[in-house]
């Protein structure tokens, strides 16, 4: 299964890749889906993070790439709380010069679904909630404050 879905951001592509990766142990500041995170060196060879998100409880992501040049990451994402049906779970986030001011930024979401009747209801359920973190990321790098969805969920932190 592969889910990709991006936004247009009236801000540098410096700006928004500093948030994804300079600070990537503090997704939980903008991201309303993340209730806490962070940032664990000792995951991989690059790092990762720790997050406890609000469907699913905790979580470890384990970069597998980061590349500041291409402004792109990825990880691995694990946690006993994924849906069963779902394993071997990547996202990858790129962030790229427009034309003129912005950026764009894209998420990839990829996994492996052992059900493929469950597969349909799945990329719905995931790409619905890709669609509100790429909204609280652009708010967050517009205006430096957290999103109402992120303040509905229990504040910023």
């Amino acid at each position: 299964m592969e889910i990709t879905q991006g936004i247009e951001i009236a801000a540098t592509s410096d700006r928004v890749w500093s948030i994804l990766d300079d600070q990537f142990g503090e997704i939980a500041t903008w991201a309303a889906r993340m209730l806490d995170s962070e940032a664990d060196d000792a995951l991989g060879e690059l790092g990762g993070r720790r997050v406890t998100t609000v469907e699913y409880g905790p979580a470890t992501e384990t970069l597998y790439r980061r590349d500041g040049e291409r402004r792109s990451l990825g990880y691995w994402v694990s946690g006993p709380s994924l849906p069963p049906p779902i394993s071997d779970v990547q996202t990858e986030w790129r962030v790229a010069d427009l034309d003129g001011e912005g950026c764009s930024v894209d998420i990839r979401f990829l996994a492996i679904v052992s059900d493929p009747e469950a597969q349909p209801m799945l990329e719905q359920m995931l790409g619905d909630g890709m669609t509100p973190m790429l909204q609280e990321l652009k708010h967050y790098v517009e205006t430096g404050d957290a999103h109402p969805n992120k303040l509905a969920s229990g504040g910023a932190e």
